[in-house]
């Protein structure tokens, strides 16, 4: 009898000549983690020019189902730097001397790799181009533009240093990379910038979680365009005290937004609406 090497653990291990299969459901869902969501390295086995950020709605959903916004797991430390990059978006007045956003315009950035005289740079083109046509469903199809967010700050690794952007699946995500060289130079007044032990949205500071419930009700199809996001508020919102939640309203009613418009003159847009900061004058 052949001993049958399975990923998930439901049916048996073992099988005698030919039998009978049937397509998976929600099998895939027991897939172990041999690293117990620990690891040290990126997970990327996502088909997808843009695997990261299916990986950082995964994580949203990770950290959901483990039913604690806390935690010293891989996503959600991945969690908590997506939400350091939204809170330095923010309150971008506060931080312009140490971070830059910087445009990725997809007509211009394909035609030029179109257009490139190195031999592969054509097919890379055609291959972003076939991705964004793919994942109409997660906003990559007509997607004009992609923000990315650069630290320009003491202790850079490099002139083209991105530790983030805005992404049209969680609205905000952080780059897989260790970005705690940032940390001592970047307070966020609860905790530093990008640090090696996550801080989930309700131990942050309280203008931001307000901020962060705020672009729940504004924008009028949130859930269907950001439903790891919407519901990891959801969660947060049952975590917290019921007079939290009602402070949290008031700050939300009563703070000045702006939208985040480039040096350049360009707002920056989300599935089309431009994305609201903290008012400069509040800062």
């Amino acid at each position: 009898m052949a001993k049958l090497l399975r990923l998930h653990t439901n049916g048996g291990d073992t099988l005698k000549g030919w039998c009978e299969t049937r397509l998976y459901n929600r099998d895939i869902e027991e897939i172990r983690d041999p690293n117990a969501a620990f690891s040290a390295k990126e997970m990327t086995s996502i088909p997808s020019s843009f695997a990261h950020l299916h990986i950082v709605k995964c994580a949203f959903q990770y950290v959901i189902d483990s039913r604690r916004l806390k935690g010293e797991t891989k996503w959600h430390l991945l969690v908590s730097h997506s939400l350091d990059v939204g809170e330095i978006l923010f309150n971008y007045h506060r931080y312009k001397d140490k971070f830059e956003i910087v445009e990725w315009k997809r007509e211009d950035a394909l035609l030029k790799l179109k257009q490139s005289s190195y031999k592969h740079h054509p097919a890379l083109a055609e291959v972003i181009e076939q991705f964004m046509r793919l994942e109409a469903n997660f906003g990559l199809k007509d997607l004009e533009s992609i923000f990315l967010l650069k630290y320009i700050g003491p202790g850079k690794k490099s002139d083209l240093d991105i530790v983030g952007g805005i992404s049209p699946m969680t609205l905000f995500f952080a780059s897989p990379d260790d970005l705690s060289y940032i940390s001592e130079h970047v307070d966020l007044g609860t905790h530093k910038a990008f640090e090696l032990k996550g801080t989930p949205l309700n131990e942050r500071d309280y203008y931001y979680q307000s901020y962060i419930l705020y672009l729940k009700v504004i924008h009028t199809e949130f859930y269907r365009l950001f439903p790891e996001l919407g519901s990891y508020i959801n969660f947060f919102q049952y975590y917290i005290e019921s007079n939290e939640q009602e402070m949290l309203l008031e700050l939300s009613n009563n703070q000045e937004y702006e939208p985040l418009v480039l040096d350049k003159g360009a707002t920056i847009k989300i599935w089309g609406e431009p994305l609201p900061i903290r008012k400069s004058r509040e800062m």
